[in-house]
Order: structure tokens, then sequence, then C-alpha cells
């Protein structure tokens, strides 16, 4: 089960958390799983954290949902972020299977309406907590993957990058590692690796709940080859300027991303699927600690019928998630 869900929250207290708080977020997420479903909690927790084996699907390192960090909040020039008492601040939850769906509103039916958010600030040697109240959850989208496979296609299409945004191949994102160095950490939004992450956490979950075999990566990718273009850079920067860990930075903004010719229609198929699925899976590294987080765009002119073909259409459609 693919699910959009947005829980708004009230500060109780003054508090100041570090920009990269996602990981705090995440804990309150297992909190929740741990109370809906203890067993799937105990599971994800392990190497690789797969609800279920994912055989020769690929890396296992991918979990079935994603978390924001907390949105409509503003970053200090000091790279803190205050949250004052009484303010409104949104989290943003995705799933991936049916058995998470579940648990997390299991979870939210039987906790207390209170989020504990107790992260380290690695800057300042010290742990900073947060205190807020649940006020509302809401269920913006929900659908299955045969659904999300039904969604209209297109030749272009518009990816935002919403929050900071990397690939790693100590994520399994299909990078050449360096012979035992350091991992490999990419700030560039490759067509290539984009689709590669998302076809990995494809293969892993979906072919579960109804959505057809284990795509051939190497077929898909030979298909694509080429075939896929940045055709336009709106804007792109990197985040945040602080610092010299380039592990702690990732990429933002907004590209369009085109085919520039027809694709046999189970690959378009295929590439129409990846790109809907994008919202839900979050793209790149680190999606569970608030990284990731895409809404896309489905453009016109130029959309494709589904079958690989390319005739103009009028105005424009879109598949969005925010």
């Amino acid at each position: 089960m693919l699910a959009e869900i947005v829980v708004v929250a009230r500060v109780l207290s003054p508090s100041v958390l570090p920009r990269d708080h996602g990981r705090a977020v995440r804990g309150w997420v297992y909190h929740l799983l741990g109370a809906g479903d203890p067993e799937l909690a105990e599971q994800l927790h392990l190497p690789g954290g797969a609800d279920e084996s994912a055989g020769d699907r690929g890396p296992r390192n991918q979990k079935p949902f994603t978390c924001s960090e907390l949105l409509d909040t503003q970053v200090r020039d000091d790279g803190l972020v205050s949250l004052p008492a009484g303010a409104t601040v949104r989290l943003r939850l995705t799933t991936l299977s049916q058995r998470v769906f579940e648990a997390l509103g299991a979870g939210l039916g039987v906790s207390d309406r209170q989020i504990t958010l107790a992260v380290r600030d690695d800057a300042a040697r010290r742990d900073r907590v947060a205190e807020l109240e649940i006020i509302n959850v809401s269920v913006l989208r929900l659908l299955t993957y045969p659904e999300l496979t039904r969604l209209p296609g297109s030749r272009q299409w518009r990816l935002s990058f919403l929050s900071r945004t990397a690939f790693s191949s100590a994520a399994g994102d299909q990078m050449p590692d360096r012979g035992g160095g350091e991992p490999v950490h990419w700030l560039l939004p490759s067509p290539r690796l984009v689709l590669a992450n998302l076809l990995a956490k494809w293969n892993q979950f979906a072919p579960d709940h109804d959505a057809g075999p284990v795509v051939d990566v190497e077929q898909f990718e030979r298909a694509l080859h080429g075939q896929i273009v940045v055709a336009r850079v709106q804007e792109l920067w990197t985040e945040p300027n602080q610092g010299e860990d380039l592990r702690g930075r990732g990429f933002r903004g907004t590209v369009d991303l085109q085919l520039v010719a027809d694709l046999p229609r189970a690959v378009f198929d295929q590439f129409t699927a990846l790109m809907n699925f994008a919202p839900f899976a979050g793209v790149g590294a680190r999606t569970t600690e608030g990284w990731g987080q895409v809404a896309v765009r489905r453009l016109r002119p130029g959309v494709a019928r589904r079958g690989g073909g390319g005739a103009p259409g009028r105005g424009e459609g879109e598949g969005r998630a925010q």
C-alpha cells in the first residue's frame, strides 16, 4: 500500500533542534511501528531492514517508509531550527507496504498524542529535545501498486527535490566504489541514478503487492541508455553550505527529465510507474531521515501514449505530491 500521510503538530515549549534532525523523526516513526507491530519493528531494525525477503531483487537496505524533517520551519544562520511555543509544524510520512501502513495506523491509535524528538547536536556536543502534540493526522493519498501503474505517462517530467538529496554507494545506489575507500557521495540529479535508486525500491516492494514480476535492472538500463536526459534545470543548489563534511550535504532544486526517443511499451510503462512512484519512495540515500523528498509533475506537450508513442498533447497534466 502506497500512502502519503501528513501529521500536524503543535510545539509545546520553546526548543531548538539541529538542522539535520530527521533521524529523530525516524526514531519516533520506529516508536509508532513498535507500538503497532512489534515484530515488524524488530525486522526493520535488522541490517538490511526489509520486512520481507528481497531474494535476488538487489540491495536489502531499502526501508518501506520515508519521513520528512519538520516542515514549516526556518533555519537560523547558525544552522539550528527554532521552534517557538505554540507554533504549528508538519511531518510527511509515506509507506511502501501494506504492513507498514497498518502498523503506523495501529501505532497512532494506541500511542498518546505527544511526539518527543531527541537528537544529538554534534556541533554543540549536546542533546536537544523538542516536545510536540499531534493535532491532526491526514491520509492525503492512498494507492495500490496496480493503481499506480495505471496512472498517465509522459515523455517529460518535472522533479522538484524538496529536501536534501544525495546518492551514495554505501546506500546501494549502484555507484562504483573506490576500492575500500570512503563511499562515493553524489550531489547531482543524474537520471541514471534517480531511476536506478527508484527501481531498487520498486523491485523490493512492488512484486509483493501484485505489481508484476521483478524488473530486470540491466535490461531496463540498457533500454534507457542515451534515451533520457536532463532537458532543463529550473534551479539547483547544494545545502547546507556549513561545515566541511561532504556527506552532510545534498542538492535541492527542480529539473525536467525527458525521453528523447520512443521506448518499447514495457519499458515506457515501467518508466512511468517509477516517476509516479518517486513521491512515495523518495530519491537517493537517507529517505527515512528527511532526505530525498520529491514532487513530480507530468509535463505536456510531448505526452507519450502508453506503449511509447509520441503524439503531442495540449495543455498540462500533473501527478504531484507535496
